[in-house]
């Protein structure tokens, strides 16, 4: 019996590495993986900063047309001043 019980710790010990090994196995890839949506998060906001600082200096597609509008109706000096200049 005793025999018995010594094996059955034994075995018992060995799926516990087993299963402990396994368990820090898989926290490394999770780490892993945070680690790399992480980067790809810090990557991501640069690249959408530089593209709201690019569409601070660009005028709405809005506004263009309104300037556009009000220059085919002549009500835009600074529209009719340009158009003039770029007759010369």
């Amino acid at each position: 019996m005793p025999s018995n019980v010594a094996d059955k710790q034994i075995q018992l010990d060995e799926e516990y590495q087993l299963t402990s090994e396994q368990i820090l196995i898989e926290n490394q890839m999770i780490f892993k993986t945070l680690d790399e949506f992480k980067r790809k998060f810090i990557d991501f906001d640069a690249r959408l900063n530089i593209v709201e600082q690019q569409q601070k200096h660009i005028p709405s597609i809005s506004s263009q047309q309104d300037s556009f509008d009000n220059c085919l109706k002549g009500t835009n000096s600074s529209c009719i001043l340009s158009v003039s200049n770029r007759n010369l």
